[in-house]
């Protein structure tokens, strides 16, 4: 009975309800530690790469098993439980509380000889399964590693799949064992995942959405696009013990059948724990949370784009993002707040956004840019759910989470269904996730040029580093704001700053740079030529690979290949603009014809020069055609 005298009787309520039956536990609390394994060696594509390391694992999973538990403190051997990962290449040990430090310190120890290299904590499982899923022993399909035309894959809190607008937009819906919502019967208490699901379905519908009781006409998609399958997985609570449940949902959702295919795309709007701790003066994402480089290794071989909130913990210190946020090769999310403050009320007018006063900040420099866009978020109109069962579990109670059925949803006798809104990083993610989708389905997949068209094409903006604006989402405190008035579109070329990123997504534009942009190799410089007007630029991103074998342990310099961008003027030589980054972790630099208020741009030919100081694979987004040269011109 320690779990349940450790906890709340909110908390307890909360668990009770979200958890399926079985996975409530009634003995010792546990907490589990994530085990990523070694590589095999590589395989000649990363497709075939993926597969090699899944077989690999159930190959020797008893061995390595056995192996590990040889090697905990005798006192942690019998009560450990292991639960197998195949696809991440990876387990996750459940033991005892109390017996995590010393099991995390004997793993760590041990862990050249036992092939392992990197070893997370994540806390106490308030929901631990009481059947922990076996290696097994089916290898990965050929037919099942192919994604059919277009898969979404949410994990969230569940989904109300009997709504009838999520019936109609997300194709064949296939759900891990144990997601509230599988029984497509409403029996949810929660509604975030049904809000997220519905801002894709609206978006790829063609529908534009709303946001504060007003339509955003410039933000839908060029077209509808039909999804053929949404896989739903299911989150764990934000906090560090939630990191357990997110590689439990990637495992599944990445580990394809004949009937399920592989997602396109990857829609995460939670946050499990903060990227550094409260109060931390320098931030370094550079420790990469092992959940985290679990996601970037699979976007780096399967080419899955992955989108992420950045959290909801404003600017009141120096470094509010939450875990996975510090992605590299994933696309993290920040809130804009779409309202005019010279008119105190909600607003399409895109120049008079500013980001949203909960939205979470990225670390500042340093640190590498880890904020890449923003979108809509604040009091956006999505799909919701029938608040009459949590009324009929909750009965009299008005704690946690049952003081949420008021806002599961309203009926709506128009649309004959319910609705609600829903505010944060969370929906302005998933308009990206749909954004990126849109990308996709017009043939470009790489999601590194996804990442860079949807960065290249945003609208840069400045905080003029002041604190958030402060007006609430009703439109309270309006008047009292003095701060927003700092907050603007910056029309001078580009510009990273960490409210905004490298800017808000604007859709429009999104489709017209779709064309220039272009994926390519170097291991040295590589030139392209361009005419560009004034202000116009150049995004190039690439990938942090996350290579773990012996002798390419996962560090900063055995991960990420230094690239530097530079814009030169055809006319005279001159370099126009550079980006080295601002730490040696960024892969995203960005470079304008002209940068700055002082600048004085005009249109001219220009050459885009890459250089790469080993051979590296990347994508550039431009707003005007690249033509690629022979060679680069000699300075």
């Amino acid at each position: 009975m320690c779990v349940l005298l450790r906890l709340p009787a909110a908390a307890l309520l909360w668990l009770l309800m979200l958890a399926p039956a079985s996975a409530v536990r009634a003995d010792a609390a546990e907490g589990a530690l994530l085990i990523l394994l070694s590589d095999q060696p590589d395989a000649p594509s990363l497709t075939d790469r993926h597969r090699a390391r899944h077989t690999a694992f159930l190959a020797r999973a008893a061995r390595s098993e056995a192996a590990i538990r040889q090697a905990l403190p005798a006192a942690v051997r019998k009560p450990a439980r292991f639960e197998a990962l195949p696809a991440l290449n990876a387990w996750l040990l459940h033991a005892p509380e109390h017996s995590l430090a010393g099991a995390y310190a004997a793993i760590n120890a041990a862990s050249a000889r036992l092939g392992i290299v990197h070893v997370a904590r994540h806390g106490l499982n308030l929901s631990p399964p009481d059947a922990l899923p076996t290696a097994g022993t089916a290898p990965l399909g050929a037919a099942a590693a192919l994604s059919p035309r277009r898969t979404l894959g949410i994990i969230d809190l569940g989904a109300d799949l009997s709504h009838p607008l999520l019936q109609r937009a997300l194709g064949r819906v296939h759900v891990q064992p144990g997601t509230p919502g599988a029984g497509a019967d409403g029996r949810l208490i929660r509604s975030h995942g049904t809000a997220m699901a519905g801002v894709y379905a609206q978006l790829l519908q063609g529908q534009p959405l709303r946001a504060g009781g007003v339509d955003l006409p410039w933000l839908r998609l060029p077209r509808a696009i039909a999804l053929t399958d949404t896989l739903v997985a299911h989150a764990g609570p934000e906090t560090r013990a939630g990191r357990s449940d997110l590689a439990r949902a990637l495992n599944w959702m990445l580990t394809p059948t004949p009937d399920r295919p592989l997602p396109d795309v990857i829609n995460y709007s939670q946050g499990n724990g903060r990227l550094c701790a409260s109060g931390t003066p320098d931030c370094d994402p550079a420790t990469w949370a092992g959940v985290t480089r679990v996601i970037d290794r699979l976007i780096d071989e399967l080419g899955v784009t992955v989108v992420k909130s950045a959290g909801n913990r404003g600017d009141r210190d120096d470094n509010t993002m939450t875990v996975p946020g510090e992605t590299f090769n994933g696309i993290t999310v920040g809130n804009m707040h779409a309202f005019d403050w010279q008119a105190c009320a909600a607003s399409a007018e895109r120049r008079a956004h500013k980001i949203y006063r909960t939205s979470s900040v990225a670390p500042a420099a340093p640190a590498p840019r880890l904020l890449d866009v923003v979108a809509p978020g604040v009091r956006i109109d999505t799909t919701g759910v029938n608040p009459a069962y949590c009324r009929t579990v909750c009965d009299r109670r008005s704690d946690l989470p049952c003081s949420f059925c008021p806002r599961l949803g309203r009926f709506e006798a128009a649309r004959q269904s319910y609705w609600k809104v829903n505010s944060g990083t969370s929906p302005a993610a998933a308009v990206v996730g749909a954004l990126a989708l849109s990308v996709i389905d017009e043939g470009l997949r790489d999601p590194r040029a996804v990442k860079a068209l949807l960065i290249n094409s945003a609208d840069t903006w400045t905080s003029a580093d002041t604190p958030h604006p402060r007006v609430r989402g009703n439109g309270g405190g309006c008047e009292a704001d003095v701060t927003a008035a700092r907050h603007a579109p910056y029309p001078y070329g580009a510009h990273y700053d960490r409210r905004y990123g490298w800017g808000y997504v604007n859709p429009a534009r999104l489709a017209r740079e779709r064309a220039h942009t272009v994926v390519d190799s170097a291991d040295g410089p590589r030139c392209y030529a361009a005419t560009l007007e004034a202000w116009d630029k150049i995004t190039l991103v690439w990938h942090r690979h996350v290579r773990s074998c012996a002798g390419c342990e996962m560090d900063a310099s055995s991960a990420l290949t230094r690239l530097h961008l530079d814009l030169v003027s055809v006319q005279d030589a001159r370099t126009i603009d550079s980006d080295r980054g601002q730490s040696p972790l960024d892969n995203v630099l960005q470079v304008s014809n002209g940068r700055g208020p002082a600048a004085a741009p005009r249109a001219q030919a220009v050459i885009v020069r890459v250089d790469a100081a080993a051979a590296e694979s990347y994508a550039l987004a431009s707003p005007r055609a690249l033509t690629r040269l022979p060679s680069c011109p000699t300075p």
